[in-house]
């Protein structure tokens, strides 16, 4: 399961823009495209519904992220993809990258909560090259600090290849990938700048290019790898840092092939919300991004292959969900466990297996977005505003007016889950970073 960090609707190259994507092009292309797959606008709600196939107001997490100064987490009772995937016989269960489900207490790391090896960062929006945040190395080898030195995406990408290399052949593993690219800060190198073709002044959107201004320029530099503040736009960087997830992205499926594996192993791609418009991301022609319950922010770039049952290129265009994933996983893999001790839905049905004809299925959906927002297959309730988003996807039309009897019975459904999904809101209590990110024990 490959995670990006505010990856864009636009942000793709098979979503019509210039960013410099080919493997996750390919990968959309040749596999199933999830064309309207939808997640919560940030960070840590995202991770707890992937992981738990619920809604995160469960858990009191449905608001913001875990920061640095954050005491809570995901609860220690709650059941994750990587526990249920091991009651299933799957041994090695990796977590690679980024964490940010909770930091404050030994009991909320990965090795405590299902998997079996852990790399990475515990919080959000680390420094790709010092592998620090707020002023602490954040970077680890399962309960250790770890000192490798590099760019965070292509040090995640390496241990992904060797965790593959390393799997036996004749058992089941997971792989949680999720990357912190092309979130903040945004840094990257001349090789990824090079590779993606950027050159001076030239933007990712044709329409970028008449709208730069003095202050796309402007960010203090102390080294060379910096390379938004010499002459870039915010947009080049933030492109050159989705080349390096690009590649990194390809490195893993090349692994897997090489492996032998890439056949019979199911990989699923996606973002964790929209991209920062205001780092220059681009959601077009959705409206809005990240933090926002308008398309932009919620609806997401997503793609599953698994070569050796499902047949590629080819698009479900049902409404899903980060909380669909666990549910469908455990169906794709026949396990016995029950499916109503999840909010999502399995969609292993919409999928088109190579036993079996593909047909246009069509099922029912009301989806919470949020405490300010709901959605059908049609219908969409946002911040008090209706939208049809099958005939007007880029909600530029409130039709609270038009249609006043649809918008009170969504209403009433989103009163009803704020009443009974959203129940334990946590707390937002204070706590005192330990140096390197150490998390103490009771």
């Amino acid at each position: 399961m490959v995670l990006a960090d505010d990856l864009g609707w636009g942000d793709v190259g098979y979503h019509g823009s210039r960013t410099y994507t080919p493997s996750i092009d390919k990968f959309a292309e040749e596999g199933i495209a999830l064309e309207r797959f939808y997640v919560s606008p940030a960070c840590t709600p995202t991770r707890v519904s992937l992981l738990t196939g619920c809604y995160a107001g469960r858990f009191g997490l449905q608001h913001g992220v875990i920061k640095p100064e954050r005491r809570g987490g995901l609860p220690f009772d709650a059941t994750l993809l990587s526990d249920v995937l091991a009651e299933n016989g799957y041994e090695d269960r990796a977590c690679l990258g980024k964490w940010h489900l909770g930091h404050s207490n030994i009991k909320y790391h990965p090795l405590r909560r299902g998997f079996t090896y852990f790399y990475g960062h515990y919080g959000g929006m680390i420094d790709y090259f010092s592998h620090k945040k707020a002023g602490e190395l954040d970077w680890h080898r399962d309960y250790e600090s770890c000192y490798d030195k590099g760019y965070a995406t292509d040090l995640i990408a390496n241990e992904a290849v060797r965790f593959i290399a390393d799997a036996e052949k004749d058992k089941p593993f997971f792989l949680y990938l999720p990357f912190n690219a092309p979130h903040v800060p945004l840094q990257a190198t001349n090789e990824y700048l090079d590779k993606a073709g950027f050159q001076m002044g030239k933007g990712l959107y044709p329409e970028d290019e008449s709208k730069q201004t003095a202050q796309d320029k402007i960010l203090p530099a102390d080294r060379k790898e910096y390379q938004f503040g010499q002459g870039n736009t915010k947009q080049q960087t933030l492109g050159a840092m989705i080349a390096s997830l690009d590649h990194a992205f390809d490195r893993v499926l090349d692994a897997l092939e090489e492996s032998g594996l890439r056949e019979n192993t199911i990989v699923i791609f996606l973002s964790d919300n929209g991209g920062d418009v205001d780092q220059g991301a681009r959601n077009l022609p959705l409206r809005g991004g990240k933090g926002k319950l308008y398309e932009g922010g919620i609806r997401v770039p997503a793609a599953i292959q698994w070569p050796a049952k499902l047949q590629g290129g080819s698009v479900v265009r049902n409404v899903l969900a980060h909380i669909d994933v666990l549910p469908t996983i455990l169906d794709l893999i026949e396990s016995k466990s029950n499916a109503s001790d999840f909010d999502g839905i399995s969609f292993a049905n919409l999928l088109p297996f190579r036993s079996q004809e593909a047909e246009a299925q069509v099922r029912a959906r009301l989806l919470y977005l949020g405490t300010e927002g709901l959605i059908t297959d049609r219908y969409k309730l946002a911040y008090n505003e209706l939208y049809d988003v099958i005939s007007d996807p880029y909600e530029t039309e409130d039709l609270s007016a038009r249609f006043p009897s649809i918008k009170a019975a969504l209403k009433d459904s989103l009163n009803y889950f704020r009443n009974e999904i959203c129940i334990t809101q946590e707390k937002d209590e204070t706590y005192k970073l330990l140096p390197e990110w150490r998390m103490p024990e009771d």
